[in-house]
């Protein structure tokens, strides 16, 4: 994988952890609480979707530490989950606008570093 492409994961993962209150650490570990499985199908819906590179399931499962069929469920499931939870969705947002709203330097510029 390239590391432009690694550099943008990585960023996005970054601006997940910060807008759902967890650590990127959690967000790639095996936890199965709520608030890390919520970031972590954000995280997923959110590379799947992304506008300027489509980042295959198989790259964005290995990025976190899952399978491609793990990485689909995720996508899915934070389409559905959006659809009836409030704060799911406003996360959800919040993260897509910070993503796709901003120029990359913008994006890369707003991440703390860690």
């Amino acid at each position: 994988m390239e590391n432009s492409r690694k550099e943008t994961m990585q960023k996005v993962l970054e601006i997940v952890a910060q807008e759902t209150n967890t650590s990127v650490r959690d967000i790639v570990s095996k936890g199965r609480q709520r608030p890390i499985a919520d970031a972590r199908k954000i995280f997923c819906n959110v590379m799947r979707s992304h506008q300027e590179t489509t980042y295959s399931l198989k790259e964005v499962g290995a990025f976190i530490n899952r399978d491609h069929p793990t990485t689909l469920f995720s996508c899915r499931a934070a389409e559905n989950v959006s659809k009836t939870d409030k704060r799911f969705a406003n996360a959800l947002n919040r993260v897509r606008n910070r993503v796709f709203n901003t120029s990359p330097s913008e994006v890369y510029n707003n991440v703390p570093q860690l």
